[in-house]
């Protein structure tokens, strides 16, 4: 059972009562306005009337400076009610119905009698100092005997507003009276008409929720029970289509999230359709991007030039972009436009395929390739020229001395090939294949720092190796042994005689930490990044003389990824390095 809403008739009757009440506000307002202006009109042609009158005396007087004018004017406020003023063209005033002349001072100064001397007649409404009320002025210039003379006549403002305010009272009576009779009309027409249609709205309103499982019941009236039946059959039909759209819907929502591709679709007015998660994946798009304009959403500058030129043209394009805020993705673009049935343009799709590992694949591909060739090339360049020279050489001490050179050099191609395959093995592995046992940590470090005891009794360097209580953990002992054997070799290699290397393991929040911390020569902040790649050698020199190959560390990097963990380094130059193993308990679930 569903509430009704507000009424429709209430809403229908408030609209009404809105509008007469503002019709009658600006009819009062308008009214009053023009009645107001009106009246004041009317005054002040009353007042040139009866300064006109002053005027025509006093052409009829022989001699206006033997007048009392002061006198006149007072005898004509009885009959009038009006204060007259009479002012030579000098300002002075010559005669006044409410004040002593004397007392008076020059009134060139008073608007009114300004506008008159210029333009014959003049008025304003201004606060009278004489008589402390704001009056309406009318002056009237005039020539007596070749004298120019002023004629003044004024009212109290208050009067004239005292009769408008009270004819306005009679106005507003009449127009609350006809405003009350016109909303009772309103009132019962409005119930009249929109009570059938109030029933439609509850059940339109439950059809645009997609509750359909109503029907809207006959009504008397023809013209609303047609209408009732045509909304009836309508839920029907929207039912049907919602269903289906529904189904469809969620299928293609399906596919689309489920696809490792990215799409992203745009009508003809450049806004966002359709949008996967990889799409917001790889343009790191948060919250609501449906409707959005896509020049607005996506901040990536060359996307956004593949996009227009797409809409620009009328054939499909292709691109590669590296999107910055996803780890440097490579990105293969390709584009094309939506038409509808018709043939017109109704909007863009575009298909985003990330090729980061293919492009990565074969740019390690390349530099294995030249780095594998310039690695063996320098031994093997080298055995063949001492294979020559020793088929030249008769004197056994010399040829001892070649083939201990081309053992070294076998043996150096040898340690090559050993860690290539190594790291190829390491490459294909999986995590999930990785061999797991529970391993006691202090034993494998220190079998670990044995089997690098010769290395370092050579430089005479002491390795330490501090830790408290017990630890286990879940891991490949053997590949883990091996990473830390190849960083304590590399500690040994970079170190000076006479130095320390300081080994420390511990867990601490369900991670597994092993340092090596070395006095060595150390690593330039530039190269940290790099020392992890293949054949990449902080000190190239000092490589060749221990016979390193480049591999150890690219080696160690895969072991600990392997594991799900990482390496962290800390170096200073002159002063040392330290590799920390960083290993979560993932693997112990």
């Amino acid at each position: 059972m569903y509430l009704l809403p507000k009424k429709i008739h209430s809403r229908f009757f408030s609209i009404i009562l809105i509008i007469i009440f503002t019709s009658a506000f600006f009819f009062l307002w308008f009214f009053n306005v023009s009645f107001s202006s009106f009246y004041f009109e009317e005054k002040e042609n009353d007042l040139k009337a009866r300064a006109t009158l002053i005027s025509s005396f006093l052409k009829s007087s022989s001699n206006v400076k033997s007048l009392n004018l002061s006198e006149f004017c007072i005898n004509l406020k009885k009959n009038t009610n009006t204060r007259y003023t009479i002012i030579g063209i000098d300002g002075k005033v010559l005669g006044d119905s409410d004040e002593d002349i004397k007392l008076m001072d020059n009134h060139l100064n008073r608007p009114e009698i300004n506008q008159a001397i210029s333009n014959s007649v003049g008025k304003s409404i201004r606060y009278s100092n004489t008589l402390k009320t704001e009056m309406l002025y009318l002056a009237l210039r005039e020539t007596v005997n070749k004298e120019i003379y002023i004629i003044r006549a004024s009212v109290p403002v208050d009067s004239l507003k005292k009769n408008t305010f009270q004819f306005n009272i009679q106005i507003i009576i009449a127009s609350i009276f006809i405003i009350v009779l016109t909303l009772i009309i309103s009132l019962l027409i409005s119930r009249k008409i929109v009570n059938p249609i109030e029933k439609m709205v509850v059940n339109a309103k439950l059809f645009a929720k997609g509750d359909f499982s109503n029907r809207i019941l006959p009504s008397n009236t023809f013209e609303i029970n047609s209408l009732s039946k045509s909304l009836n059959l309508m839920a029907e039909q929207l039912d049907e289509r919602i269903k289906t759209i529904t189904l469809q819907k969620n299928e293609n929502d399906a596919i689309l999230s489920s696809m490792a591709e990215g799409i992203i679709a745009t009508n003809e007015i450049n806004k966002i359709i359709k949008a996967n998660n990889t799409t917001r994946k790889v343009f790191n798009l948060k919250g609501k991007v449906i409707d959005k304009d896509i020049n607005k959403i996506i901040d990536n500058n060359d996307f956004l030039m593949f996009y227009n030129k797409l809409i620009s043209h009328t054939t499909s394009k292709k691109i590669e972009l590296t999107i910055d805020n996803v780890n440097n993705r490579t990105i293969l673009l390709s584009g094309t436009k939506l038409k509808d049935e018709k043939g017109d343009y109704i909007g863009n799709v575009i298909i985003l395929n990330d090729i980061t590992k293919l492009r990565s694949l074969e740019r390690v591909r390349k530099e294995f390739v030249a780095n594998v060739s310039h690695e063996l090339k320098t031994p093997l360049t080298a055995l063949k020229g001492y294979v020559e020279t020793l088929k030249e050489v008769d004197n056994e001490k010399d040829s001892m001395y070649f083939l201990e050179i081309l053992d070294k050099h076998t043996t150096r191609m040898n340690l090559i090939i050993n860690d290539l395959l190594e790291l190829s093995k390491l490459e294909e592995a999986e995590q999930s294949n990785l061999e797991i046992e529970n391993v006691d940590i202090h034993s494998l470090v220190n079998e670990s720092i044995y089997e690098c005891q010769y290395a370092s009794n050579k430089k005479n360097i002491q390795i330490y190796y501090d830790f408290n209580g017990e630890i286990y953990f879940n891991l490949n002992k053997r590949l883990i042994q091996e990473a830390l054997v190849n960083i304590i070799h590399n500690a040994i290699q970079y170190s000076n005689s006479n130095t320390d290397i300081y080994i420390n393991s511990c867990i601490e929040k369900n991670k597994l930490y092993i340092s090596v911390k070395d006095e060595g020569i150390g690593i330039n902040p530039n190269e940290i990044k790099k020392i992890f790649n293949r054949f990449y050698c902080v000190d190239k020199s000092h490589s060749k003389k221990t016979g390193g190959t480049g591999l150890g560390l690219a080696i160690v990097k895969h072991i600990i990824n392997l594991h799900s963990g990482f390496v962290k380094v800390n170096s200073e130059v002159g002063r040392g390095s330290e590799f920390i193993f960083i290993i979560p308990k993932i693997l112990n679930e």
